[in-house]
């Protein structure tokens, strides 16, 4: 996939690479096909749901979803409420939900377990078991983790993890989402 920004981490994909991705990434549910090429279409739809738009001139971020997402980034682990986010952002809970959601393109508590999954995927990958991968991303115990996991990403933190360990030359073709469009529910 070629990336914005001569495939900066973080930097905005193109149009034409979300169409793609969002192709691809169907095609491969459609054919039930798991490779490397379909999960890193996932990925980068996913980062893309993770960033705000772009913004110009006339419409900057909003400053209450500005400390509100980076909050969330520098907290995942935390207990956090939306009571709590709202009064850091200054506006009322709905307010925050509806303009957080019109931003960023999922609410906030969205949001929130897409960093929890993502450090968990990070954990995993670094050989922690579960258990503790789970309290440490903020679930309240392995199998919220789970049942997160398999939801957003269609398959378990486990098979995630033996995928992680296996020696690159055996590894199984990478797992796709069972259901993409969990990602933006």
């Amino acid at each position: 996939m070629d990336r914005d920004s001569d495939g900066i981490p973080g930097a905005r994909a193109s149009g034409r690479d979300l169409a793609r991705a969002v192709t691809l990434v169907a095609a491969g549910l459609a054919a039930d096909l798991r490779t490397r090429e379909h999960e890193e279409a996932l990925a980068l739809l996913g980062a893309a749901l993770a960033q705000p738009p772009a913004s110009g001139p006339e419409r900057p971020e909003p400053a209450c979803v500005a400390r509100v997402r980076e909050h969330l980034e520098g907290h995942s682990s935390s207990r956090l409420s939306l009571q709590d986010l709202a009064a850091l952002g200054g506006v009322s809970e709905g307010h925050l939900v509806r303009t957080f959601h019109a931003w960023v393109g999922v609410p906030p508590h969205s949001y929130l377990q897409l960093l929890r999954v993502s450090e968990a995927r990070r954990m995993l990958a670094d050989g922690l078991p579960c258990a503790v991968v789970a309290l440490r991303a903020g679930f309240s115990d392995s199998s919220h983790l789970t049942r997160l996991f398999r939801r957003l990403l269609g398959y378990t933190p486990s098979q995630y993890a033996e995928t992680q360990r296996a020696p690159r030359s055996v590894r199984p073709p990478s797992m796709c989402p069972a259901r993409p469009e969990a990602l933006s529910a």
